[in-house]
């Protein structure tokens, strides 16, 4: 996610990271490999380590389920304290630090599920504070320790993690169930280089005192339609499950960073690989392709929507559409008439090693006044152009993002041990009216609620509707961007730890 949140003036379908239906999750574990499978669960419209006790635990394999929130986040169920109290959070390989809402938090800054630090008897706080910044607000709180449980299987003691005591346009109420925090899933220089925080991050924790089979999670997110706890998402601690994928895994290696105003010296921070070219093309039109030098490919599973440098989008809107695009200067956005989700289009990535990806056109339009494509009358395409940055870092050379709208159509091995990432074709589930329909919102659902249009004019949109599209739609984008997070990063120190 690469720190990052949305405010309420944002339209029901878009938000990002908002609330979640809290569903139990379904665990499978495979004590013989060590794995543990965790549906994810995907929301509709957007430490201190004791070895000596953990080393007498099996390690495993864990999937836990993903709840899919209307194609715009992916959040998982996590027990913190003894007994544990559960929550949905986020999962988000652009950052590492979790934390979780405390009841310390005004229920208006902090309106999901909230920890009760009193309520656990194993909880210890710690020294400090904490403020984790945003590109339009900020979380802050104080660091701790607990039991952190995942699954039936995978439970970590004092493990280190943020409990928030208050937030600023941050946490937004648009559902019955808001999203109570992040888990991060990052590399652990992450952590240390921006909070000073001392203790490893909950993967870390699982990797050193041998809980899982190998030092790796694996991500399936289906298509954006599959809504809810139902949509078969899930991701899986320490192995790999060979139902969601079709092919072989295909390996390539993660880049390290050396960012000297920061003090990172060639290290691993963000699951970010080589890239060698995008493309888009439609059936009967003409290809386009572009080909990257030496360029770094981020994967983000908090991002919604995906970035390219400015020129490369517009590329791939005429790509895949077969005409100019609609672009919104005031949003920052690309507005595409919805029925091109027929025209047979597809987005192509080639990645160093000889891998190639696909992304149909269908995970690439996003409808704005209905969860349904095929009633949509506006819809966005779903890349968006880099916001860039100057402050003289390597990070500043990072121009592409690919965020949930490009990793749904693949698996992804995240290779921690190896410092790699794997991936194959996804298989995806056909969108259904039943996986539309179970998971709606309607207005008794959230006071806030209100379908839009971003021209203005009922049943008149069309990709002619950016010139008087509201700002804060194209602002929830540009919030996501990575590069918010990078200049944060160097010049705000996202995370400043007050001794």
């Amino acid at each position: 996610m690469i720190l990052r949140r949305f405010s309420n003036s944002i339209t029901w379908i878009l938000f990002f990271i908002t609330s979640l239906d809290l569903v139990l999750a379904k665990t499978t574990h495979h004590a013989e490999d060590k794995t543990v499978t965790l549906n994810l669960l995907r929301t509709q419209p957007i430490l201190q380590s004791h070895k000596a006790t953990l080393a007498k635990r099996q390690a495993v394999v864990e999937t836990a389920p993903l709840q899919n929130f209307y194609g715009r986040e992916y959040t998982v169920e996590i027990g913190v304290g003894t007994p544990p109290q559960h929550f949905n959070v986020t999962i988000d390989t652009g950052s590492t630090f979790f934390w979780v809402a405390s009841t310390e938090c005004p229920s208006e800054e902090c309106p999901g599920s909230r920890f009760n630090p009193k309520a656990s008897s194993t909880y210890q706080s710690q020294f400090g504070s904490f403020r984790l910044t945003y590109a339009i607000g900020d979380a802050r709180g104080n660091p701790a320790t607990d039991t952190v449980t995942i699954g039936n299987s995978l439970s970590v003691p004092n493990q280190v993690f943020g409990a928030v005591t208050g937030t600023s346009n941050f946490l937004t109420n648009a559902f019955d169930n808001p999203s109570s925090g992040i888990l991060g899933l990052g590399f652990p220089a992450l952590q240390s280089a921006t909070s000073g925080i001392s203790g490893d991050p909950f993967v870390t924790n699982l990797i050193k005192n041998n809980l899982i089979s190998a030092p790796i999670f694996s991500v399936y997110m289906n298509s954006q339609y599959q809504y809810g706890s139902l949509g078969g998402a899930a991701i899986t601690f320490g192995g790999i499950d060979q139902t969601k994928y079709t092919g072989e895994l295909k390996y390539t290696a993660v880049q390290p960073y050396t960012i000297i105003m920061a003090g990172i010296n060639n290290e691993y921070l963000y699951w970010s690989v080589k890239g060698a070219s995008i493309g888009a093309t439609f059936t009967g039109g003409q290809p386009y392709t572009h080909a990257m030098t030496n360029e770094d490919v981020v994967f983000d599973t908090g991002s919604t929507i995906s970035y390219a440098p400015p020129d490369v989008v517009r590329g791939l809107v005429e790509g895949i559409t077969g005409k100019p695009g609609n672009f919104s200067e005031e949003n920052q956005l690309y507005f595409v008439d919805c029925n091109i989700r027929n025209n047979g289009g597809q987005l192509t990535l080639q990645l160093a090693d000889n891998i190639d990806l696909t992304v149909s056109i269908n995970e690439l339009i996003f409808p704005l006044e209905t969860l349904d494509p095929r009633d949509a009358s506006s819809c966005v395409f779903a890349f968006a152009p880099m916001q860039t940055s100057s402050t003289g870092s390597s990070l500043d050379y990072i121009t592409y993002l690919l965020g949930q709208s490009v990793m749904r159509s693949f698996y992804t091995v995240h290779d921690m041990g190896n410092h790699r990432m794997g991936f194959a074709p996804a298989v995806l589930s056909a969108m259904t009216d039943d996986s539309l329909g179970h998971a709606r919102p309607t207005p008794s659902q959230d006071s806030n609620w209100r379908p839009m249009n971003p021209a203005g004019t009922p049943g008149s949109g069309n990709e002619n509707a950016a010139s008087s599209a509201p700002a804060a739609f194209g602002s929830y984008f540009k919030q996501v961007s990575l590069n918010y997070h990078f200049a944060m990063l160097i010049l705000v120190a996202i995370l400043a730890v007050h001794l």
